[in-house]
């Protein structure tokens, strides 16, 4: 079995459509353990490596996390998180890149000859890649963990933790079951956004943000690239509507793909759990952007009130 982020396909059984049938004869089947010789990669071998590092993940920032930070000056980690915010843009853009490659057009998307079936090679292509594709989301849980060591926890928000450990787990289950082009749309829509939205985390690191009852210092603010930074940080809620555009897009393709049941062909347990997956975000998503975003008008309305 291939040691790296991804699979040879001399070293790992390609997804068919034995894979496929296996699991359809056998729902419960993603969670049995099956030879490391056949899996690309030890994180598809079984679902314990996911379910085992998402358990540590949501322990540490909801309980262990804060109660070791509770009598602890927060960590400096602004150069940690620059360096991690410019490599997540890359892993997301690379794995985008390849993604786009393994199924050649995005256009196919809405080809019903292409979006589930057996007949091109997209499929074996994605599930070879499975392991980088997981390692890229389990690598988003430090979002969560800096903020806990940063003792920003009210920033670690349900929607936030939720969305970082379900998002994993239902990536396991399509790459084992069907990473056919119906199934892998949203790690397409899902990887171009993260590339916008850490490159504006990358961005925002530069911003100073100084402490209370400090004196406020302009020092390399008035360059010209700093200027260019600065302008690009005023758009933070455009990136909130981008998350939020990805998952109406998803609802919006799954309904396409519904209406052409006869041509597509989609099972419809993919069908449903693309669809909730959607609407479940969609409703989380603008829940959190209109309280934000309607407490910060209020905030600085009060703040102009308090001007006059």
């Amino acid at each position: 079995m291939a040691l790296s982020l991804f699979a040879d396909e001399d070293g790992a059984l390609a997804f068919n459509k034995t894979v496929y049938q296996a699991n359809k004869a056998n729902p419960w089947k993603v969670l049995e353990t099956i030879d490391p010789n056949d899996a690309p990669g030890l994180m598809l071998t079984s679902p314990i490596p996911i379910l085992t590092i998402t358990a540590v993940y949501i322990i540490f920032v909801c309980l262990i996390g804060p109660a070791w930070m509770q009598s602890r000056d927060p960590y400096r980690l602004k150069s940690i998180i620059r360096f991690y915010n410019l490599i997540e843009v890359f892993l997301a853009g690379y794995l985008l890149h390849r993604v786009l490659d393994a199924v050649e057009s995005p256009g196919s998307f809405l080809d019903c000859n292409k979006v589930f079936t057996f007949a091109d090679q997209s499929g074996t292509k994605v599930y070879l890649m499975a392991q980088f594709i997981l390692f890229v989301r389990l690598s988003e849980y430090f979002d969560t963990i800096f903020f806990t060591l940063r003792k920003k926890q009210n920033q670690v928000t349900f929607l936030h933790v939720f969305h970082h450990a379900f998002v994993p787990i239902y990536a396991y289950w399509i790459l084992r079951t069907a990473p056919l082009r119906f199934n892998v749309y949203i790690i397409i829509i899902n990887s171009a956004v993260h590339v916008i939205m850490y490159f504006y985390y990358f961005l925002a690191t530069f911003q100073d943000r100084p402490q209370p009852g400090a004196k406020v210092s302009k020092k390399g603010q008035d360059s010209f690239i700093m200027q260019i930074v600065m302008f690009i940080l005023k758009f933070k809620k455009y990136v909130t509507q981008l998350q939020i555009l990805q998952f109406v897009s998803l609802a919006l393709y799954t309904i396409y793909i519904y209406t052409r049941p006869n041509s597509c062909g989609v099972p419809g347990k993919y069908l449903w759990a693309n669809f909730l997956l959607a609407a479940g975000f969609l409703s989380l998503f603008v829940h959190f952007y209109i309280r934000s975003y309607n407490q910060a008008r209020a905030i600085k309305s009060q703040a102009t009130r308090k001007a006059n």
